[in-house]
C-alpha cells in the first residue's frame, strides 16, 4: 500500500519473513518496534521515500493475532501514521518514523482504525475501542462473540452519522454512540 503525503511517499509492506538479527534479510530498518513475547505473528514495514529515494524505514511487530494491510488498517496524517498491527495500534511520526506511542487495543487482533474528532475508533476481534489522539484508552466494549462475521460481509463494521454499527460472529447487531454507550433500537 502506498500513500502520498506532501513531498513524501509512504510504503507499507508485510515483512513476515524478516528475522531479527539475521544477515539474510532483504530489507533493513532504521527502527524496530517489536512488542510481545516470542516470535511476531505479524510484521509491517513502513518506508519513507522522497523523489524515489528511500529515506528511512521502520518495522513494527506484535506477537498476538495477525493483521493485514488494507485501506482501513491505518490512518495517515501529514505528521504521523496510526496503524493496526497484531493486537496493537502504533503511532509513528512522519517523516522520522519515531515511535510516539503504542497501545494494546484488543486482546487478539486489531482489524481497522477510523479517525473520529482527533481520536481513533478501533475495530478489534474481541472489542471495539476508542483511543485518544495520544494513544490512551478512552473506552472499550465487548460483544457476545467476536466482532467478525462468518461470511466476512463488508458492512459488519461501519461508522455512520456518529453511530458505530457492528455485527458479531453469531449475527448479533450492536449500535454504539461515540462515547461508547450502547444504543438500543425499539
Amino acid at each position: 500500500m502506498i500513500y502520498k503525503i506532501g513531498e513524501y511517499e509512504i510504503k507499507l509492506t508485510l515483512e513476515n519473513s524478516y528475522h531479527r538479527g539475521s544477515h539474510d534479510n532483504v530489507t533493513l530498518f532504521d527502527h524496530q518496534y517489536i512488542f510481545g513475547e516470542g516470535q511476531p505473528t505479524v510484521q509491517i514495514g513502513i518506508a519513507i521515500y522522497k523523489n524515489d529515494v528511500r529515506l528511512r524505514g521502520a518495522l513494527i511487530a506484535g506477537t498476538e493475532g495477525t493483521t493485514c494491510i488494507h485501506e482501513k488498517s491505518q490512518v495517515v496524517h501529514e505528521d504521523g501514521i496510526a496503524i493496526c498491527c497484531s493486537n496493537l495500534v502504533f503511532k509513528l511520526s512522519l517523516p522520522s518514523l519515531k515511535l510516539l506511542w503504542v497501545t494494546q487495543a484488543d486482546r487478539i487482533t486489531c482489524f481497522e482504525i477510523f479517525e473520529i474528532n482527533d481520536d481513533y475508533i478501533i475495530h478489534g476481534e474481541m472489542s471495539i475501542s476508542r483511543l485518544a489522539g495520544n494513544g490512551q484508552l478512552i473506552w472499550q466494549k465487548i460483544g457476545k462473540d467476536i466482532f467478525a462475521t462468518i461470511d466476512g460481509v463488508s458492512d459488519d463494521f461501519k461508522i455512520e452519522n456518529n453511530i458505530i454499527l457492528a455485527t458479531d460472529f453469531e449475527g448479533n447487531r450492536y449500535r454504539f454512540n461515540l462515547d461508547g454507550e450502547e444504543i438500543f433500537v425499539k
